[in-house]
């Protein structure tokens, strides 16, 4: 293969690469227009999004640390009547 032919597929790609971009960027406007809507129906700020975020991360992590430390005590328990 020449290299014009080689170029003219490089090309190619970057046409079918920067369709697949464009795509994905109108989609994640989309997803973000949701995210935003949803927000304002909680009555949450765009701008309070991330904070609200990390404050529901923490309380799923308190939780999953509370369950894992009932499943401990459950396995000591079993573990102890073997």
């Amino acid at each position: 293969m020449n290299t014009i032919e080689q170029l003219r597929k490089d090309i190619e790609s970057s046409r079918t690469d920067l369709a697949r971009i464009e795509g994905q960027q109108k989609s994640a406007q989309g997803e973000l227009a949701k995210l935003e809507a949803e927000a304002n129906e909680l009555g949450i700020k765009p701008d309070q999004l991330q904070a609200e975020a990390t404050r529901i991360m923490k309380d799923v992590e308190e939780a999953l640390a509370g369950v894992m430390e009932s499943v401990g005590t459950l396995q000591e328990t079993v573990d102890g009547r073997d």
